[in-house]
């Protein structure tokens, strides 16, 4: 009985674990299909793409970059699986600058805050991810932009929508992967 049970369980798991959904935490992002929801199947879909299996389009790819280094690479589908195990709240490109997988930006624990006032004063290299805004520009604005997404008043903001694109016609391969 023991070890049907166990067997039940090791058969049934990954239906649990495809079976859970989240809303993206702000924008589309994570949601790498477009269905509106972060499941595991972006996971594969953004791994399938890394392998050079299939090619996402611009906006799948744009959700996929939930780090927001420009570059679609493991580390997203790690944070994307993440999200959907909830072991994180949130990506770093919805504001989780310092990584702990969550939005600190009141309180003791200002960390991201602390990371994208470093970014306005000049003192800490930043990607595009800290741009709240999308004009290229890292500044005050932006603070403001990520205080309201933390607090809950937005949640959708330009510098974390993804436009119309394309790496290559459906059924091309795409290029492979390039690290930073």
């Amino acid at each position: 009985m023991k070890h049907l049970l166990l067997l039940l369980t090791l058969l049934l798991m990954p239906l649990a674990l495809s079976a859970q959904t989240n809303a993206p935490p702000c924008c589309s992002l994570g949601d790498v299909n477009g269905d509106g929801v972060v499941t595991v199947t972006d996971r594969t879909e953004l791994r399938r793409h890394l392998l050079g299996l299939t090619c996402l389009n611009g906006v799948a790819q744009c959700n996929g970059d939930v780090d927001g280094n420009g570059i679609l690479t493991e580390a997203d589908a790690d944070l994307i699986n993440e999200f959907v195990l909830a072991e994180i709240e949130t990506f770093p490109r919805c504001g989780d600058f310092d990584r702990d997988g969550s939005l600190d930006w009141r309180g003791d624990d200002d960390g991201d805050l602390d990371r994208l006032t470093g970014c306005v004063l000049g003192t800490a290299r930043c990607s595009r991810a800290y741009d709240g805004n999308g004009d290229g520009i890292v500044n005050i604005q932006d603070v403001f932009i990520f205080l309201d997404h933390a607090d809950g008043r937005i949640h959708d903001f330009p510098g974390c929508a993804c436009g119309a694109g394309a790496c290559a016609s459906t059924g091309e391969k795409p290029a492979p992967p390039t690290k930073p």
